[in-house]
């Protein structure tokens, strides 16, 4: 099976006894910022929620992307907070099942949709979002780059993503032997592909051109939920429903005492991140044709930004276009000559933290490269 039938498989098997047994949040809890707080299980997982809206300053959202929503505990949460639109994804069947009778029972079916859809696969005609919520689903994403880029695609200008994922250590120190076998057992058990680094996550976030990106250790705070987890699992109702849900569940069951240990090796982390995709205040390009070299006789042409794409047209075959965009002023220079017959391009665009790299896609889907330099 690939990746993704192996994680539909287990919650397909899974869900109803986590539900049965936890209810609709399918996520760590919250025990205070040391881990100490004496409270209520699901009041912990509750709290995790709103302790990372806190963090997150989010105050308000009119339309909510939960990526990676399990039966959509955190999306009716959001949606009655906010009265927002929430559409949530997740890959199993089976939770989208669960999630539209908790709708039903909630009066939120108008305004909360779950759906079946890998977020690998989003696009921005899917958005645009205020923000995009992702609630300890990264952890089962293997590209985590494009995940974060298919966030930035669908964020409105100034909208925000908020993210709780299972994350490793930094290195250096590289990881000792037994972490890697750890974490490969972890991963083999809950259907987890390699996890990075908290600061890994921010780097990429940095590098994707979001803004005020932060990000945080809060394995301290949930580290107690995976002992009250297993706790639950040691109850007779849980046990046979367990043995009812089959080999995926069991597995899963059995991987709880390897992130207890995880956590006490320091070796898992509990990380959240967030960030802001840049407001747009205005794009536009001055166009330089070259002429044998000569850069002085410059046009002027217009292009017009729509739903997060620049579109263009000209005939010239060699450019340096200087672009504002987002606020930053870039130059580029075309090395192949863009040919007359194919006047219209789209630009599309990803940031370092000394450049941006553009690519050309033209009607007939051939890519060019732009070379890009800070003005």
């Amino acid at each position: 099976m690939t990746l993704n039938e192996r994680i539909r498989h287990f919650y397909d098997t899974s869900t109803k006894l986590w539900l049965d047994t936890w209810g609709e949040h399918m996520h760590h809890g919250h025990y205070g910022d040391d881990g100490k707080e004496i409270k209520d299980h699901q009041q912990a997982q509750s709290d995790l929620v709103n302790n990372l809206l806190l963090w997150g300053g989010v105050h308000e959202a009119s339309r909510i992307l939960d990526a990676g929503c399990g039966v959509g505990g955190s999306a009716r949460y959001l949606a009655k907070l906010f009265d927002a639109k929430v559409k949530g994804l997740t890959l199993s069947p089976v939770q989208v099942t669960a999630a539209k009778i908790y709708n039903e029972k909630a009066g939120l079916d108008d305004q909360v949709e779950i759906v079946e859809q890998d977020l690998l696969t989003l696009t921005a005609a899917d958005g645009p979002f205020d923000l995009v919520w992702s609630m300890e689903s990264g952890e089962h994403i293997p590209e985590k780059k494009q995940m974060l880029e298919q966030f930035y695609d669908v964020l409105s200008p100034g909208g925000k993503f908020l993210m709780a994922t299972w994350c490793i250590r930094q290195e250096p120190p590289a990881l000792r032997p037994e972490e890697l076998q750890l974490l490969d057992t972890i991963g083999d058990l809950y259907n987890l592909p390699p996890m990075i680094s908290i600061e890994k996550y921010r780097e990429l976030a940095q590098e994707l051109g979001f803004t005020n990106v932060q990000s945080a250790d809060w394995s301290a705070a949930v580290a107690p939920f995976w002992k009250a987890v297993i706790q639950s699992a040691l109850s007779l109702p849980s046990f046979v429903g367990l043995v009812r849900a089959g080999i995926p569940a069991i597995k899963g069951a059995w991987a709880m005492q390897y992130m207890t240990k995880g956590y006490r090796m320091n070796t898992l982390k509990f990380g959240v991140i967030q960030g802001t995709k840049p407001e747009i205040h205005r794009q536009f390009f001055l166009v330089f044709p070259l002429a044998h070299g000569n850069r002085h006789h410059v046009e002027h042409c217009c292009f017009v930004y729509v739903g997060g794409v620049i579109f263009g047209r000209s005939c010239a075959r060699n450019w340096i276009v200087a672009v504002h965009y987002f606020g930053l002023s870039w130059c580029q220079y075309i090395h192949r000559w863009v040919e007359p017959r194919l006047p219209t391009w789209r630009l599309t665009a990803s940031t370092s933290h000394t450049c941006r790299l553009l690519r050309v896609h033209f009607p007939c889907g051939q890519v060019m490269r732009l070379s890009l330099f800070r003005c």
